[in-house]
């Protein structure tokens, strides 16, 4: 064999070798654990537009990622070096490079979880969306007229028009998706729900619906007795009596409202003083739930005309105001002021 000839299979040879320990070396790679079973779970962010040889230097450098060379070259194998998601990504004992590549590109992110609760009002809502450390923020300070603005529905009042709900978001998410996932949820609910709506009842529109569904939102706590409630409001309504209802009065009080009602405050005319003026108030006072909308929609037909809480949450239903009377002796004998109040003001 000529002296070329062993200088060329000894390349050969080397070569091979080194392919082999290159193949090793790359299997080991796509296999090997970034955490060990051992290890707690790690939340690891991935920020938008971040190439991916500054991730993997990244994770490299978070002790994570033992080769980030052959990280970046898995991602150009698998064409995924533009296909990356932002956002929060748990990585837990066992995954492998690969893994977590595929959960970038997939975007398999880290979900939170924000909570509109039923019977809350917008401040509330806002006040909570503000605290959540998961959100990106852009309404602080921002005044109703400026949020809905936001929203693209310049001009809507907010109250009452975001259907309370858990909404699943990943990290980062703007508070304004979050709203506007809300709103249009309450906007199909709504839609839907008027539909298939009992046509006898006195409302012209849906948005007067969603101001009856948030008043019952707010006094009834059990949702048996929601249809019975809203049947009174239907038949108040159309009898042209007084709503009377003390949620709406607190609404109009706002943070005036002390925790207990007063003459006084029947005596203040807000627009939202169902003692003193008559029909609905103009909006709704809180975010009602998909059933309390359901049960505005369908109420029962009663013969009742007023209710007053038994303090256990539910309530006593009378066809007569000498009926209800008797109630509020019985559920209410020792709240003088209340009895009183009642005494004066129920019509």
């Amino acid at each position: 064999m000529s002296k070329w000839l062993k200088y060329l299979f000894s390349v050969v040879i080397i070569c091979f070798f080194v392919f082999l320990i290159f193949i090793w070396q790359w299997l080991s790679f796509l296999h090997a654990p970034m955490i060990n079973a051992n290890q707690q779970p790690i939340q690891y962010v991935y920020s938008k537009h971040t190439p991916v040889k500054a991730l993997a230097q990244d994770l490299h450098k978070k002790g994570l990622l033992a080769k980030p060379l052959f990280f970046i070259l898995l991602a150009h194998i698998t064409g995924n070096t533009r296909n990356l998601q932002a956002g929060q990504y748990q990585l837990t004992p066992g995954i492998t490079p690969a893994q977590l590549l595929q959960k970038i590109v997939t975007g398999k992110v880290v979900l939170h979880a924000f909570t509109i609760v039923p019977g809350w009002i917008f401040k509330q809502v806002i006040v909570q969306l503000e605290r959540n450390k998961y959100l990106s923020h852009s309404l602080k300070g921002a005044n109703n007229d400026q949020i809905m603005q936001k929203l693209g529905y310049p001009g809507e009042i907010p109250e009452g028009r975001f259907l309370p709900n858990t909404y699943k978001f990943g990290a980062y998410t703007a508070d304004t998706d979050i709203l506007i996932a809300a709103y249009n949820l309450m906007q199909n609910e709504l839609s839907r729900a008027w539909a298939g709506r009992d046509k006898s009842l006195p409302y012209s529109c849906k948005y007067k619906t969603l101001i009856v569904a948030s008043i019952i939102e707010k006094e009834a706590g059990i949702k048996s007795e929601r249809p019975v409630i809203a049947g009174i409001i239907a038949k108040r309504l159309k009898n042209n009596m007084y709503l009377q209802m003390d949620p709406t009065l607190i609404y109009g009080l706002g943070d005036a409202f002390k925790g207990k009602l007063t003459n006084d405050d029947l005596k203040l005319n807000t627009a939202y003083n169902t003692y003193l003026n008559k029909g609905l108030p103009p909006t709704p006072i809180c975010m009602p739930s998909a059933n309390a909308i359901l049960s505005a929609l369908h109420p029962t037909k009663t013969s009742y005309l007023y209710f007053v809480a038994k303090g256990d949450g539910s309530h006593d239903f009378s066809a007569t105001l000498t009926d209800h009377n008797a109630a509020i002796n019985k559920y209410l004998l020792n709240n003088i002021k209340y009895k009183k109040r009642i005494k004066k003001h129920v019509k």
